[in-house]
């Protein structure tokens, strides 16, 4: 960039008059002149302070001065001036001008800090710093991949996607739907995008990956306001994420097909009108369940994605999976009945078992519009398990176990489910308290075990013989016929309310 062209982007934003030109060299730096330099680079622009010049003193090749400076005999000389109170300004800027424009300089930067952590927020924390404004770098789903530490995001719309990691349907259509948006190339230009919801400027960049979009940079204008070399700055900050993603990040470059883009829609808040095209596309299951894949232990996103989906996958080729706040969301193909088969459900369990993960299983639905609210149910399974005791942990939980610790959990404050239990079971604790049985005990694990003696008495580690004894008494005192179902059905009814009321409080 030569002088004549670097007077013509500081013009863009501040005002600025040309005084002398001559031929010009390819300009490498700026610095500001104090009287100490005895020799001028002929590649740097200076910035004079006129306080820093004596008489006779010989000047720079090319300079730039304030607009009150009476500049000696400039002839021979590239010169322009600024306002006096712009002139700091105008230097800052510049510098940023020159580091956007000079082949290798920001982009090696970030790049070389990549290479050094081997983590793509190594680069958003740098850009960030040397932008001097926060940025945020999301995949082509609008998830939040990264956003700047070292100047963090305050735009309050933001503030709350990046601690979801994800963006609403309806944020990203209002997106999508901006004129900028809409009309912006496929390049690493930077353009600004606005929107009356934030209260801040905002550029972004594509980030590309041989040819195709794989997700794009945001800055915020809230620091330092947006100057035209942050354009410059930005397209290198988007060239060096492409860097980052292909060698510490490759898993963002796996292509999210429409099965999976339709799924993350319904788990983000997508109606069933706005979905009614993409589902037209797609050959849907008959029936389907959701799964919630969820670890038993960190992970994260990035090893979730490159290694559990695709291993998933690779076990149950016809299911399609997605990250979603921290977990993974799967459409599950139901081949035949109403639910997972039993070897279906054993290689569930093995793979949870060898993945660290845990997986709740929700209803079977022939709808794919129902995928979001199944979903959530077979989240909901996991914090119903608290409401079984004496079980062992299971690494597959499947919602059928406990929908009715779901349907309790849902009444309101002013219903008193506990008074819903068969009055035999306050009986026998009462009996219980005064003589120090376990008739209460044993009569929760006879129903329990479907009215098995074998199986009750082996649980509660008791001869069948003294077994009898127990359910003889408890017939005695509480006139139950425990051969009518649909006694034992109130009874499994009432021990469930029971251990709900008692877990639940």
């Amino acid at each position: 960039m030569n002088f004549n062209e670097l007077v013509l982007a500081i013009s863009k934003q501040y005002q600025i008059t040309t005084i002398f030109v001559v031929h010009s060299s390819h300009i490498s730096d700026v610095v500001l002149y104090d009287n100490a330099q005895t020799f001028f680079e002929p590649d740097v622009l200076y910035f004079v302070l006129d306080e820093a010049v004596e008489a006779g003193t010989e000047l720079p090749l090319q300079m730039i001065v304030a607009d009150d400076f009476l500049l000696p005999d400039a002839s021979g000389h590239c010169a322009a001036s600024v306002s006096r109170g712009k002139l700091l300004s105008v230097y800052n800027y510049t510098r940023k001008v020159l580091q956007a424009r000079i082949p290798g300089g920001l982009l090696q930067e970030l790049c070389a800090a990549a290479d050094n952590a081997k983590s793509l927020q190594s680069i958003i924390n740098l850009a960030a710093s040397k932008l001097g404004d926060p940025i945020v770098f999301c995949d082509m789903e609008f998830g939040v991949v990264a956003s700047s530490s070292t100047i963090p995001v305050v735009d309050p719309l933001w503030i709350d996607n990046i601690a979801k990691g994800y963006c609403s349907y309806d944020f990203i259509e209002g997106v999508k739907a901006l004129e900028s948006v809409k009309s912006a190339e496929l390049s690493t230009d930077a353009h600004e995008v606005t929107c009356d919801l934030s209260p801040y400027r905002k550029i972004t960049s594509k980030v590309l990956s041989q040819g195709m979009q794989i997700g794009f940079v945001l800055m915020f204008g809230s620091e330092t306001p947006i100057s035209h070399a942050h354009f410059d700055m930005l397209r290198q900050v988007s060239e060096a994420i492409t860097y980052g993603v292909r060698n510490y990040a490759s898993y963002l470059l796996r292509s999210i097909d429409r099965y999976q883009q339709l799924i993350y829609n319904l788990l983000i808040g997508a109606s069933p009108e706005d979905i009614k095209q993409s589902k037209s596309a797609l050959s849907l299951p008959e029936r389907m369940a959701a799964i919630c894949i969820r670890p038993t232990r960190h992970l994260g996103n990035k090893h979730l994605k490159k290694v559990t989906i695709p291993a998933f996958q690779k076990l149950f080729p016809q299911s399609h999976a997605v990250c979603y706040e921290g977990c993974i969301a799967v459409l599950f193909p139901i081949s035949a009945g109403v639910e997972p088969d039993d070897e279906t459900l054993c290689a569930l369990n093995t793979f949870a078992e060898e993945n660290h993960i845990l997986c709740g299983i929700s209803y079977s639905f022939s709808s794919i519009e129902g995928f979001a609210r199944h979903y959530a149910k077979a989240m909901a399974a996991f914090k119903l398990t608290k409401y079984v005791e004496g079980k062992k942990h299971k690494s597959v939980v499947l919602y059928r176990d406990y929908i009715l610790y779901d349907l309790l959990g849902s009444a309101g404050s002013d219903v008193n489910v506990g008074a819903l239990c068969h009055p035999a079971l306050q009986l026998l604790r009462e009996n219980d308290t005064e003589s120090g049985g376990e008739l209460y005990k044993t009569l929760q694990c006879f129903v329990d075990n479907s009215s098995r003696v074998n199986e009750t008495a082996a649980e509660l580690f008791i001869h069948r013989n003294s077994l009898g004894y127990r359910m003889a008494r408890i017939r005695e005192l509480t006139g139950l016929d425990l051969d009518d179902i649909g006694v034992r059905f109130a009874l499994k009814l009432s021990f469930d309310i029971d251990r709900f009321t008692y877990m639940g409080s």
